[in-house]
């Protein structure tokens, strides 16, 4: 028995002596999970990262009272449906996988709220999407996604919102269904420009646009009343217009590696610890 099987053991045994909550198998090089953790029935979180798994098996279903998985930086390609019976998992981790598509199954797990998918090989997303009613944290970054996925659009209690690092060119004008949000990341794609729609989502206060393809500043994003973080840097940018010194919560203004020849001058007045704001990177 190699040292990381003896680790293993060794914490699930004290798991289950102890009735444990939470267990952490994670950098242990386990090719499958060990049948023993499927007994520990009081678990609520399970860390599984960066291990050889592949399978997520039909003994998952025996972990009723699991809240969060997390198998991220393994291999996973299968899952079994058995996970659709958990009844209190809320948070699912599979970032850092080789998925190329997202199983049926994931979407028929009721309580589902978080979502970690970022950085597969993930092209589309299934109609069946759509039923994921209760999500509210949804990472797709460090995908293949050519499109912005429609799908999303009914996902209306969605809080954030993660497509970096994908192929997206445009950003469709329904996105001001999603009122809930406060966290959009869209940096790392091909956008050139952004619905004036944008301006619906009143409840948005972090944008992330850096390494996008902007040639000119959006007028829409001065028309964002609670936006404290925006991150505008790698583009092609050369005019900063007068209105964004109307955003009075602004805390972060990231404008590095663009190409300005203005920037307004109500920001030059600022004091230095005021400025750092507008211009840090």
């Amino acid at each position: 028995m190699t040292n990381n099987l003896k680790n293993a053991e060794q914490r699930i045994k004290t798991a289950i002596d102890s009735n444990a909550t939470a267990l952490d198998l994670s950098l242990l090089n386990l090719e499958e999970i060990p049948e023993l953790v499927f007994e520990i029935t009081t678990l609520q979180t399970l860390f599984l990262q960066y291990n050889s798994l592949q399978v997520i098996p039909d003994s998952i279903a025996n972990l009723k009272a699991l809240m969060t998985l997390d198998v991220s930086g393994n291999s996973i390609n299968t899952i079994s449906s058995a996970i659709a019976s958990l009844p209190k998992l809320y948070g699912l981790v599979l970032s850092h996988n080789k998925l190329t598509t997202i199983p049926d199954i994931i979407t028929q797990i009721p309580s589902l709220s978080l979502l970690y998918l970022d950085i597969n090989h993930i092209q589309h997303l299934p109609t069946k999407f759509a039923q994921l009613s209760q999500m509210r944290y949804l990472l797709l970054g460090g995908n293949t996604l050519q499109n912005f996925p429609e799908v999303l659009l009914n996902l209306i209690q969605l809080y954030q919102l993660d497509l970096s690092g994908n192929r997206l060119a445009n950003i469709p004008a329904q996105i001001s269904y999603l009122k809930e949000l406060r966290i959009l990341d869209l940096s790392g794609n091909n956008i050139q420009q952004l619905p004036s729609t944008l301006a619906k989502l009143t409840n948005l206060e972090r944008l992330h646009l850096n390494n996008n393809h902007l040639m000119q500043v959006p007028e829409v994003l001065t028309q964002l009343p609670q936006i404290k973080w925006l991150d505008i840097s790698n583009n092609d940018l050369q005019a900063l217009p007068q209105s964004f010194t109307n955003l009075v919560q602004l805390d972060y203004l990231n404008l590095r590696e663009n190409q300005f020849e203005n920037i307004p001058s109500d920001v030059y007045q600022k004091k230095p610890d005021e400025l750092i704001k507008y211009i840090c990177g």
